[in-house]
Formats: C-alpha cells, structure tokens, sequence
C-alpha cells in the first residue's frame, strides 16, 4: 500500500526523472537524433559555463553522502539534477519539442529504461537516471537507430522505385557550405525549361529526399534536383544507391562539421561520394581537393570546372569585377549579376554548370540571372524603410561564408554608415574552432566603422581575444540576439548595416 512518506519519496523522483528525459530528447531533436551527441552537448555546458553545472554537483553529494542515511535523499538529488544545466531552454522556448511519432517512439524507449531501472534500484534509481540524464537519453537513441532505420525502409524503398518509374535527370549538390543556395539556383534556371522538383529547404538527408520524392515528384517531373548534406563517411553514398545522381556537384569543402568528421580529409571523401554513379560532375575547382578530383576524373564523365579566379580557364566562372559577378560559360558571356543579389560568386557558377548539364539553353540561363532566388537566412540582404540594410546570414557556420558575410556588408554600406555584427560565431569546427572565431573576431575589428556583438558564451573567449588587441575595446555581450536588437535600438542610423551572423542554437551555452 502506497503511503503519504512513499508517495512523497516516490512522486518528485518519477516527475523529475520524467522531466529530466523530455528536456534532454528536445536536445536530441536538435542534434539530428545522433547517439553521443546529447551527452557531448551537456558537457560543453559544464566546460563553457561552469556555475550551469552546480546543481548537477549538489545533487551528486546528496546522492552520494546522504544516501547512506535517509532515502530522502534520492528524490532531493533527483530534483536538484532536474535543475541543471541552469540556462538550458526547455518545453517553454520557443522551439519547443516537436512531438512527432520518432519522438514518441524514443519516449517510449526512454520510459522503459527508466522503469527497469526504477524496479531495479527503487527511488534511487530515478535520482540516477535524473543525475545520468543525457547518458540515458543518448542510450535509447542508440536503442532506437536500428528501429528507425527499419521502420522507415519501405518509404525509402517506394521513394527509389518511383523514382525509377518517373526517370528523370537527377542533379544532386552537396558542400561543406552552400548547397541550399545553389540548389535554389539550380531549380530556378531549369525550371524555366523542364518541369522540375527540387528539395525543399534543408531536407538533405536519406530521409528528406524520401519524403520529397514520395509526395512531390508528378509523372512529368522532367529534373528532379536533390540537395545532400552529411556528418560522415557513408551517408552520402547510401542516398546515391536509393537516388543516384546523373549530375553531381560539389559546391565547397570547409571546416563545418569538422567537430564531428575529425579533419578535411574525411570531410572531402564524404562528399565525393556524390560523384560515384554521376556520368558529369561539377565542380569547384577554386578548391584544390576538388580540382584534384576534377584532374582525376574518369574516362567517360563530362566535367564543368567552376571557378571565381580568372587564371583557372576554368569552363564557368563568375569572377569579381567591382561589385559584380561577371559570368561565363563556354568562353560566352551570359551577364554580370550584382554581388549583393549573389554572395558567393562560386555558387553561382556551379548552379549555370548544372543547368547547361541538364540541357538548358544558355539564353534561358543568362535570362534567369536577373531574378535570382534569395535562400532565406544565407546571406539575404534587405534595405529597411529607414535606410539601414540587413544581412541575415542566420544559417551560416562556416569560416568562408562569414568572411564573405562581411565583405557583402562593406559593400552594401551607405556613406558614413557603420557595420554592426551580431554573431555566436561558429560551432561544430573540432579543434579549429577557437582559432578560426578569433579570426573572424580580428576581422570584424580590422573592417572600418565595424562592431562586433557576441551572443551567448560558447564563443565569447575566443571571439574577444580576436576583437581585444590593445587597442580596441571588447566586444559588446549578450544573451540572445533579442538583446543584441535591443541594444541596437537608437544606435543604428540610415546607411548602416546590421549582419546577423549565425545563430545561437538555443539548446547551446
């Protein structure tokens, strides 16, 4: 028989432990469901944020010390670790957990755990699993991969037979950055001369084109253009074997995803796998593991080489004169597009390349540069009706991509006007990190009439040390990027420029 002593020993340690797990999958959702990923987040708050981790240190000497002398002990460990980190956004942020049917399936596998463990060890075993939280959540993900991935074979099986029966060209685009943007490109130019079906936004994985392919692609899609991303080795190839490209392209190799690819060479054969089953590859060969690949190219496969330096020849470029892009294909002309309606001049150039593959007309394509597509959040511009423009490069996190960011704000700036940086800085680049923010933070500071504002902690040291050199002041801090806007409020006037560079992931410290 429950008593009211049991019920109170036993109640805060289910609901905490409970809780414990909810807060910690909303994690996994934001990580891609990746096993190792939830703890390896919950020890990067620890490490950037000490004071985050003080309830986690109590509780652990509740545990620990009291335990031996009263069970109470468990549920007050149990509700001092449901605590921590402090700062983690949980069920109220605004991206709360999306309760789709993975996650009721990994709450499911959680709550058995959590259950086994609670037969086994009693009340002292929710106060674990609230204590353990991240290992357990990264357990069940472990648990349920195999699951998933059975579950979902007979979607992707339907999505590889339909694309068979439907047959049309497949021009698939991968990079370290940009791949959203070019594959925007790529659907703008053929559209215009083949009915086609392109991803929608960052569906890049196995799962992504799936989808697409099974609720988009009609039987007179004609050009079905497929974006891929990846964290490592494999992936890219297992998307080819379902969707195999006839035009494959690689847009850029970088230090993204470095964190979890452990350096640039497995990051480039992790892309290159796009070029496996591709009769004709695009590359861009400003990259030089990508003008390696282009130079090794096999017998029998078509090869565009893009580039932004004239002294490549290469057969595409869009190279910089002034504030444009001059673009060629083919030793042609097709027209100078305006840098601030296409950032990065090497997207550009692989998109014309894989339109001329998928047979548009160079009349068409040279056209179509006059209406570009703008990739929400990757290097958008927009002039406000004050006079002030707006960079939203909210979903960059790449060295490359930055460095440009700020190149596009020296050129949009009005006279007399200021550059303000609103920026996290970047993640997921592995021991390079550090380095590379502090450079970014030495460009800002090196870049007339620019500030910087950092947001949050997982890059403060790093992006101060590069904005501090004894001369200048230290950077502004904030929270959030509402407190950089507030902050912002009053000081901005007509002709500046505000770049929002990235974005603080709201599961990060």
């Amino acid at each position: 028989m429950l008593t009211l002593e049991s019920a109170l020993v036993w109640v805060p340690g289910a609901i905490s432990a409970s809780y414990v797990v909810v807060k910690w999958i909303r994690v996994a959702q934001r990580e891609h469901y990746l096993p190792g990923r939830v703890t390896t987040v919950a020890m990067s708050w620890a490490r950037i944020h000490p004071v985050s981790a003080l309830p986690y240190l109590t509780a652990w000497l509740v545990f620990v010390g009291a335990g031996p002398v009263t069970r109470w002990a468990a549920p007050a460990a149990a509700l001092l670790a449901a605590t921590a980190p402090i700062g983690l956004r949980t069920v109220t942020a605004d991206k709360r957990l999306v309760l789709t049917p993975r996650v009721w399936r990994l709450l499911g596998f959680a709550g058995l755990l959590v259950v086994a463990v609670a037969l086994l060890l009693g009340v002292w075993g929710l106060a674990l699993v609230a204590l353990l939280g991240p290992l357990c959540v990264d357990g069940a993900l472990a648990v349920a991969k195999p699951v998933e991935a059975r579950l979902s074979h007979r979607f992707v099986r339907r999505a590889a037979r339909r694309l068979a029966e439907v047959a049309p060209l497949v021009v698939a685009v991968t990079g370290s950055f940009g791949k959203t943007t070019t594959k925007g490109y790529i659907a703008h130019f053929t559209q215009r001369a083949r009915r086609t079906v392109a991803s929608p936004g960052s569906y890049n994985n196995l799962l992504g084109l799936t989808r697409t392919i099974n609720d988009a692609l009609t039987d007179d899609t004609q050009v079905f253009v497929a974006e891929m991303g990846t964290y490592g080795p494999g992936e890219i190839a297992e998307m080819c074997n379902y969707f195999p490209p006839d035009v494959a392209a690689i847009v850029s190799i970088g230090d993204a995803h470095l964190e979890r690819m452990g350096d640039r060479a497995t990051i480039v054969r992790s892309k290159s796998e796009i070029l496996k089953a591709a009769k004709t590859w695009v590359l861009n060969v400003d990259v030089p593991e990508l003008a390696k690949l282009a130079d090794e190219a096999p017998p029998g496969v078509e090869v565009y080489r893009c580039s932004t330096r004239e002294e490549t020849h290469a057969r595409v470029s869009a190279v910089a004169v002034g504030d444009v892009w001059r673009v060629r294909i083919d030793e042609k002309d097709l027209g100078d597009v305006p840098k601030t309606e296409a950032p990065h001049g090497s997207n550009l150039a692989v998109a014309i390349a894989c339109a001329a593959a998928a047979h548009v007309p160079l009349t068409l394509i040279a056209r179509s540069l006059t209406s570009l597509p703008r990739t929400e959040h990757r290097a958008a511009v927009q002039r406000d009706p004050h006079g002030v423009t707006v960079i939203d490069d909210t979903y960059n996190s790449n060295p490359d991509g930055a460095r440009q960011a700020v190149s596009t704000a020296v050129a949009s700036r009005g006279a007399g006007g200021r550059i303000w940086v609103v920026t996290p800085g970047m993640f997921e680049l592995g021991s390079a990190q550090d380095a590379e923010n502090r450079r970014f933070a030495e460009l800002v500071r090196s870049t007339p009439q620019a500030e910087l504002l950092v947001v949050g902690r997982s890059n403060r040291r790093a992006l101060s040390r590069g904005y501090v050199d004894g001369v200048a002041d230290g950077p502004v801090t904030v929270s959030s990027r509402s407190q950089a806007q507030e902050h912002l409020r009053g000081r901005v006037s007509p002709g500046d420029v505000i770049v929002y560079e990235n974005d603080l992931p709201d599961h990060l410290p």
